[in-house]
């Protein structure tokens, strides 16, 4: 049973995302043998929302429903596993815009599980998710201290880095993260934003070309090339990248690549009735180009989290519940 939930584990942690079915199976029979194994139903419920994300569920199923009530079963076996509190601290946060109630469940979880690393991660994720870059930092450099082999640590903390401006930093760990032999194509998608961001788009296309074809590494890949085609002058290209971006991206990654490429109107068109809030606006170094336009408060006030100022993601809480 643990054989096949480590074999899905090990799909879900590396992004294996053509596997992502083999992976449900795998949990599936993983239950059969042991229906009350809390974790499989939690991952079994990750697996979902990642499917969900990448149009891999079938059309028309009600895919949230399914992850509540693959949580609900998890929680009927024990309501207070740190993985079930770390759901449910999701959920509130990204269905129920509750992020108080976010913050009590992780806070729940940390405390039943202080050290787990994949709680810490989530907790500084879902500061930098609205916006609090500034919080998620600390949390970041602990887990990297602490885990330094951590390659989904160093993928999220690249992309607070990026968004807080610290693109040398984004370099300097990217090379001690290859004297490690780690590698990724999230890791060279935020190395090459680094290099365009600092004006170094023919470095960023270099690192691009590490990145494979195969979904979604083919949007991060053309995404990419088209900022650094743009920075380049090579506009045509950068279109043509452009294009081939919208075919699996979001309306983050279109409007940052609008923005980008001074097409502002089309960056504000994109992100106007869309829940904005989840592109981290007032911290996203590729949509600066808006924020001297007038409609830009706006936007802001629309996708503003009321509170969010005062959620307490210290880096003292964390410590305390280590200890």
């Amino acid at each position: 049973m643990h054989r096949l939930y480590l074999q899905a584990l090990q799909i879900w942690n590396n992004g294996i995302v053509g596997s992502y079915a083999a992976a449900e199976d795998m949990i599936g029979e993983a239950l059969k043998l042991d229906p009350d194994y809390v974790p499989a139903w939690t991952l079994l419920a990750l697996i979902y929302y990642v499917q969900r994300n990448r149009d891999l569920r079938p059309v028309g199923e009600d895919t949230w429903a399914l992850i509540r009530t693959t949580v609900d079963k998890a929680e009927a076996i024990e309501q207070e596993h740190p993985f079930v509190l770390s759901w449910r601290s999701f959920i509130a946060r990204d269905r129920d815009r509750d992020f108080q109630a976010a913050i009590d469940y992780s806070r729940r979880a940390l405390t039943k599980s202080p050290s787990d690393e994949t709680l810490l991660r989530n907790f500084a994720n879902f500061a930098r998710n609205i916006g609090r870059v500034e919080a998620s930092l600390p949390i970041y450099e602990m887990l990297l201290a602490r885990s330094p082999l951590c390659l989904r640590c160093y993928e999220h903390a690249f992309v607070a880095y990026n968004s807080s401006g610290q693109y040398e930093q984004t370099l300097a760990e990217g090379a001690h993260v290859r004297s490690l032999a780690l590698d990724s194509n999230r890791l060279r998608k935020e190395i090459a934003l680094a290099h365009v961001l600092l004006g170094e788009p023919e470095a960023a296309l270099e690192e691009l070309s590490g990145i494979d074809d195969i979904y979604p590494g083919d949007v991060m890949k053309s995404h990419g090339r088209a900022l650094a085609y743009f920075s380049l002058g090579r506009v045509a290209e950068a279109q043509r990248e452009f294009e081939a971006t919208i075919d699996g991206a979001n309306e983050c990654q279109e409007a940052q690549v609008s923005a980008w490429m001074g097409d502002i109107d089309d960056a504000f068109e994109r992100l106007t009735g869309f829940n904005a809030s989840r592109c981290g606006l007032d911290t996203d170094p590729l949509l600066r180009g808006m924020h001297d336009d007038p409609r830009w408060p706006a936007l802001l006030e629309a996708n503003r989290i009321p509170g969010v100022e005062e959620l307490d993601f210290s880096l003292d809480f964390i410590t305390s519940s280590i200890e």
